[in-house]
């Protein structure tokens, strides 16, 4: 058994490792379809936006990565993928849907915006289930969770053609830095 297991079974409720394990692998599986599903949409000459094609090559890599993460996660918990048919019957299913030359690319855009969401419940999941108990996970599926919010809010822009507002306010300005801007005037009060 690794040092990290041992670690993280001390410090982790008993029975919740293997839930944990599987969640990860779930998640693992629907971030290398996603990686699948934008490689093929990528793929496509059907567009001819820069703009599109760099933000699904972006998304396409940053998948990549989240799926290697997620796999080293699983082995650092004692974990294994396990058999890959499984992988290759998932990727298989709705893969033709993407090479449909009669669906628009904003539709193939909203599919992809859902592939998306399917892995955000899943990282809520992992996060929900490791808060206070495992850091490294719980971190690990915040950052995976606030980057894949801002794909899909960038996917949404793509297809509704609108200004998002939260894409014209400045950095200095969110939401959050004004709420503990106000609790630190509230606390000198």
């Amino acid at each position: 058994m690794s040092m990290e297991k041992k670690l993280h079974e001390t410090t982790f409720v008993e029975g919740n490792t293997k839930t944990l394990i599987d969640l990860l692998i779930k998640n693992a599986i629907a971030e290398l379809t996603t990686y699948h599903y934008y490689t093929i949409f990528s793929n496509l000459a059907e567009t001819d936006s820069k703009r599109l094609k760099s933000i699904v090559d972006t998304a396409k890599e940053t998948n990549r990565n989240y799926f290697k993460a997620l796999v080293s996660r699983v082995n650092e918990l004692g974990g294994e993928i396990g058999n890959m048919i499984e992988f290759h019957r998932i990727l298989s299913q709705p893969t033709v849907y993407l090479l449909d030359h009669s669906i628009s690319i904003e539709q193939k855009i909203t599919f992809l915006t859902e592939a998306e969401k399917c892995t955000m419940r899943g990282y809520t999941e992992i996060s929900d289930l490791t808060f206070g108990n495992d850091h490294e996970t719980h971190q690990l599926a915040l950052t995976n969770l606030a980057e894949k919010i801002q794909r899909v809010a960038v996917f949404s822009k793509l297809v509704s053609n609108q200004t998002s507002k939260n894409f014209q306010r400045r950095e200095n300005h969110s939401r959050s830095l004004q709420k503990s801007d106000q609790l630190k005037a509230a606390a000198f009060l």
